[in-house]
């Protein structure tokens, strides 16, 4: 009876507790990874988060849309955690994010740093194509980037559109 945020059936109808906003620590976890079992870097691959949520409002979507959920890991986290994955064996990692970074415009920033810090792991990530947009690929490339997936859902701008995509299928397809 004194859970917020549920309900439950009382004989054939739903009875609600109060609402109330629980959104705490949005931030995407810090892990440490020395302490996971060995059979984590087995595969020599490690998925790894490097932001939550999305800032876009795609019409298809259903993520998690409430602003506060959205937030980037700082690139200090993700070296160290590179790093810890690299010093455990993984050679490959998959970030998981939705849109790596949220698409912000740092990726060459983010890119020169793994070249400076060494970091030797291939990875791959889902990125905006718009997030390319003046970005150096010989220097993401450089920074072990093997692999780049993109939604294309459609090459025409009403469907786009439509979708509330804000997509240009021209760059995409060049």
């Amino acid at each position: 009876d004194d859970l917020p945020n549920t309900a439950r059936k009382i004989g054939e109808q739903y009875v609600f507790t109060p609402r109330v906003d629980d959104i705490t620590g949005t931030d995407p976890p810090a892990i440490n990874w020395s302490v996971l079992p060995e059979r984590v870097f087995a595969s020599g691959v490690v998925p790894m988060q490097a932001s939550t949520g999305c800032p876009y409002q795609c019409a298809f979507c259903n993520f998690t849309k409430d602003r506060r959920m959205i937030s980037v890991k700082p690139l200090d986290d993700i070296v160290a955690e590179l790093k810890a994955v690299e010093k455990r064996g993984a050679r490959y990692v998959c970030f998981v994010d939705d849109n790596f970074r949220l698409g912000r415009s740092d990726l060459e920033e983010v890119c020169r740093r793994f070249v400076d810090e060494k970091i030797s792991l291939q990875w791959m990530s889902f990125i905006r194509t718009e997030t390319l947009r003046n970005v150096d690929l010989k220097l993401l490339r450089e920074a072990g980037c093997s692999e780049l997936r993109f939604g294309l859902e459609s090459g025409d701008r009403q469907i786009l559109a439509n979708m509330r995509k804000k997509s240009d299928p021209d760059y995409a397809r060049e």
